[in-house]
């Protein structure tokens, strides 16, 4: 990057490093600037491991700390710190799961569940009652069992990264003006759009 004109060129110490240029350019390719700074990566380094009955809300005070739960979670508040699952979740209500990223079993939510980061569920994936404006799952490449989208009502479905699901994808009672998934590639069962 240089000024134009009579200004002192920028940078002010000469042109940038191949390194630094490339790391400007992945980061502008994970889409930030979002709000003006990139977040800190709780799951950069190795997650926290505990078991399931052991997670309370302290474990999450720590910035740096994300959490591996091992065992299946049944919840009705967010994971601001869980990085990955190895079980089961069964959402009740709305829940906002920012740094999760995998899922080793299956995911069931009762309401409006965000997880900008979740990149891969190994079971099935049950969203049901949601109104958002927007479905967004910007991170979410495959769901190895059944997808199913019950009670949605949402503007758009945006799942840009999405390339596969395993099992049936099931759209039952459901209305979106616009599902946005380009990469979508496969499906092992039956994509099914159903009303009752």
């Amino acid at each position: 990057l240089w000024t134009v004109g009579g200004s002192p060129p920028m940078p002010p110490a000469g042109q940038t490093s191949p390194d630094m240029q490339e790391q400007l350019a992945e980061w502008v390719q994970c889409g930030w600037p979002r709000s003006g700074r990139a977040p800190f990566d709780r799951c950069a380094e190795p997650a926290q491991t505990v078991l399931a009955s052991e997670v309370t809300d302290a474990l999450c005070l720590d910035p740096q700390i994300g959490l591996a739960i091992l065992g299946d979670v049944s919840t009705t508040t967010a994971h601001v710190c869980t990085c990955e699952v190895q079980g089961d979740v069964d959402m009740q209500g709305p829940s906002e799961w920012p740094v999760l990223h995998t899922v080793t079993g299956s995911i069931t939510s009762q309401g409006t569940f965000l997880s900008p980061n979740l990149a891969l569920v190994e079971g099935s994936m049950n969203i049901q009652g949601t109104t958002e404006k927007t479905l967004p799952f910007p991170s979410l490449a495959r769901v190895a069992g059944d997808l199913t989208l019950q009670d949605v009502s949402v503007e758009r479905l945006e799942w840009s990264v999405l390339d596969s699901v395993g099992g049936h994808f099931l759209l039952q009672d459901s209305f979106m003006s616009a599902i946005v998934s380009p990469h979508l590639q496969e499906i092992g069962g039956d994509f099914t759009l159903a009303t009752s």
